[in-house]
């Protein structure tokens, strides 16, 4: 999906990125390793948490925005932990 920012009343800098968080990684410091790990900042747009069955679930939307190398590297660590991942718009 793209150009999002009317639906979000933001311009993306970056990718804009949702993640789900299913058990443990919900209350994991992913978001900020992902800020040390690589040179990328997220802006966080949106999260929510709850519990599904018992287990903690929850939703971010961030705006991962650096250089695209480093950004493709953010992504695939996130995919790496098991996260499913869903790009909405990117920015080259």
């Amino acid at each position: 999906r793209e150009n999002t920012s009317a639906e979000w009343g933001y311009e993306p800098r970056g990718d804009l990125v949702r993640i789900l968080f299913i058990g443990q990684p919900a209350g994991e410091p992913i978001i900020s390793s992902l800020v040390r790990r690589f040179q990328v900042e997220a802006n966080i747009l949106q999260g929510d948490i709850g519990h599904l069955q018992g287990r903690p679930f929850g939703t971010m939307v961030i705006d991962l925005i650096g250089d695209e190398a480093e950004r493709r590297k953010a992504l695939d660590y996130i995919h790496s932990l098991g996260l499913p991942v869903e790009v909405l718009s990117h920015v080259q």
